[in-house]
C-alpha cells in the first residue's frame, strides 16, 4: 500500500531495473470525487497476459472518443479590431499576458527617465505600449532569424559575398538600433509588489506576492511574468485528450550562475533553468510549466510532504484537469506505480515509463517472464486496485524486451544533441529566461494558428 508519508511498502526488490517497462492506468471521470488523492490503495499483481486486449476507457464507460483542444477567445481581453483583423499576431497576443503591457511600458519609461531623462527615445518620445510592442516584435524577429550579431540586423548594405542575410530593420521598423539598445539597457520584467495585496499575476497594476512564493525570493525578477503566462494560458486554452509531460531547459551560459541554476548532462542545452512542461498532444500547444527552483524550495511545494517530490510535481501539473478522462503520456522521470494510481483517483488515465522508481511495480516477475522472449516482444501483468470499499479499477504493467543500449554513433545519426534556437540578447539571466519563454509563446501562437485557423492550416 501507499502510506500517508508517501513511502510505498512493496514486496518487490530494490535493485536497478535492466529493461524498460511501462505502466498504464485507467479511471473513469465519475470516480474523481477527492480533492486530495487517497493513499490507502490495496492490490496484488497477478495473471500474466501476452497483450492488453481491452481499452480500459470502454470498460469504465468513458468511451474512446478523442476531444479536441479549444481556445476561449472570450477570455482573451483582446478588442474586436484585433480579433477581426489580424492573423498570426492575434494568436501571439492571445498567448501573451497582454494585461501586463501598460504597467510594463510604465516601468520601462520610469527606468529610462531615471537613466537618460524624459523623452529618452529619438524624437523626444516616451515609452508607450505601441513602442514596446515594436521593440518586442524586433526581439521576436531576431529569435526567428538567428545567426547574426545584434547590430547586423540594422545593416542596410547587402553583403557583397552574399553570405549573410540583409534584414535592414532600419527601413522595416520605427525603432533605430540606438533606440532598441536604449530600451534594452533599461529593460526589466514587472515584479510582485511588497505593499499591494495579491490579485492575479497577469492583471494590470500592482500585485502582491502569492502565498506560496518563497521568502526571500531569489527568482523575484521573473516570477510574476512566469506566473502571468501560466494564468493566461489556463484562461484561454483547454487541451485535448492527450497530454505530454516532459522537461525543458532555459539555456544560460553567462559568467555568473543564475538562482536555481542546474546542469542536466543528458540535455542538449545542459546548463540553466530546468522546467517541467505540460503540452497538448493534439495541437502541440504547451499550456503549463513549473520552474525547478532548487531542492529546498521545491520540497516545500504542495503534495511533497505526503507523496514525495516527483509524484507531487505530477499532481500539481495535472490539477484542474481532474475527471475529464485525459490521457497523460510521460517518460521515466515521472513514471511510477504510485503516480499512476493517484492519477487514476483523479479520473486521469496515464501511460508512464518506469525505470528506477519501481516500488509496487512487478519488476522481478516481468524480468523473469521476459527471459525466454525475443527482442521486441512483451509480457503483461494486471492488478485490480481497490479504490474504496465499493470500487476497484484495473491497471497493467507491461515489460518490453528492447534492442539494447543505443550507441553514441546511432544517437548522432538520429539527430540527438541538436542545438535549440539561440537567444540573441543574453545580457542577464532574467533576459535569458524572458527570451526563452517568449520563444515558447511564439511557437504556441504558431501551433495554435495552424491548428485552429483555416489560413494557418494552409500555410
Amino acid at each position: 500500500d501507499i502510506d500517508s508519508d508517501g513511502d510505498c511498502d512493496s514486496e518487490f526488490d530494490e535493485g536497478a531495473p535492466e529493461e524498460d517497462t511501462t505502466v498504464l492506468a485507467e479511471e473513469s471521470a465519475d470516480d474523481c470525487t477527492l480533492e486530495t488523492p487517497s493513499s490507502n490503495f490495496k492490490f496484488n499483481w497477478s495473471k500474466e497476459h501476452e497483450e492488453v486486449s481491452t481499452d480500459q476507457r470502454v470498460k469504465d464507460g468513458v468511451g474512446t472518443e478523442t476531444c479536441n483542444p479549444k481556445l476561449r477567445w472570450d477570455n482573451s481581453e483582446l478588442d474586436d479590431t484585433v480579433l477581426s483583423k489580424y492573423g498570426y499576431l492575434k494568436y501571439f497576443l492571445l498567448f501573451f499576458p497582454v494585461l501586463l503591457l501598460p504597467i510594463w511600458a510604465q516601468l520601462l519609461q520610469r527606468n529610462g527617465a531615471t537613466r537618460y531623462g524624459e523623452g529618452f527615445i529619438t524624437g523626444k518620445r516616451n515609452m508607450s505600449v505601441g513602442l514596446f510592442l515594436v521593440w518586442l516584435g524586433i526581439w521576436v524577429f531576431m529569435l526567428l532569424n538567428p545567426g547574426l550579431q545584434r547590430h547586423e540586423y540594422w545593416n542596410s548594405t547587402p553583403d557583397p559575398l552574399k553570405l549573410l542575410p540583409n534584414h535592414d530593420l532600419t527601413a522595416l521598423t520605427t525603432l533605430s538600433r540606438h533606440d532598441f539598445e536604449r530600451i534594452l539597457s533599461v529593460f526589466s520584467l514587472p515584479t510582485y509588489s511588497d505593499e499591494a495585496p495579491y490579485t492575479a499575476a497577469h492583471s494590470g497594476g500592482a500585485c502582491g506576492q502569492p502565498d506560496d512564493a518563497p521568502s526571500p525570493d531569489t527568482l523575484r525578477a521573473v516570477r510574476r511574468f512566469f506566473d502571468a503566462c501560466n494564468e493566461r494560458w489556463a484562461m484561454i486554452f483547454t487541451p485535448g485528450t492527450f497530454l505530454c509531460l516532459d522537461e525543458s531547459m532555459f539555456k544560460w551560459l553567462g559568467r555568473f550562475r543564475m538562482p536555481g541554476w542546474v546542469k542536466v548532462g543528458r540535455k542538449p542545452d545542459s546548463k540553466g533553468h530546468e522546467l517541467k512542461t505540460l503540452a497538448c498532444g493534439i495541437s502541440k500547444v504547451l499550456f503549463r510549466f513549473e520552474l525547478q527552483e532548487g531542492k529546498i524550495p521545491d520540497n516545500l511545494k504542495k503534495y511533497v510532504d505526503r507523496y514525495g517530490a516527483t509524484t507531487a510535481l505530477v499532481l500539481r501539473m495535472l490539477e484542474g484537469l481532474k475527471g475529464v478522462g485525459y490521457i497523460l503520456i510521460a517518460d521515466s522521470w515521472f513514471g511510477s506505480t504510485k503516480t499512476c494510481i493517484l492519477l487514476l483517483a483523479w479520473g486521469i488515465y496515464s501511460v508512464l515509463n518506469v525505470k528506477t522508481a519501481y516500488r509496487l511495480f512487478p519488476k522481478t516477475q516481468l524480468m523473469e517472464a521476459l527471459k525466454p522472449k525475443g527482442k521486441g516482444e512483451h509480457v503483461c501483468y494486471q492488478a485490480d486496485v481497490k479504490m474504496s470499499a465499493t470500487r476497484s479499477k484495473t491497471i497493467f504493467a507491461v515489460g518490453h524486451k528492447g534492442p539494447g543500449k543505443m550507441s553514441k554513433a546511432h544517437q548522432k545519426s538520429t539527430g540527438w544533441g541538436a542545438d535549440a534556437v539561440g537567444v540573441p540578447l543574453l545580457l542577464s539571466w532574467e533576459h535569458c529566461d524572458f527570451g526563452e519563454l517568449l520563444m515558447i509563446i511564439i511557437v504556441n501562437a504558431e501551433n495554435a494558428w495552424k491548428f485552429f485557423d483555416v489560413i494557418g492550416k494552409e500555410l
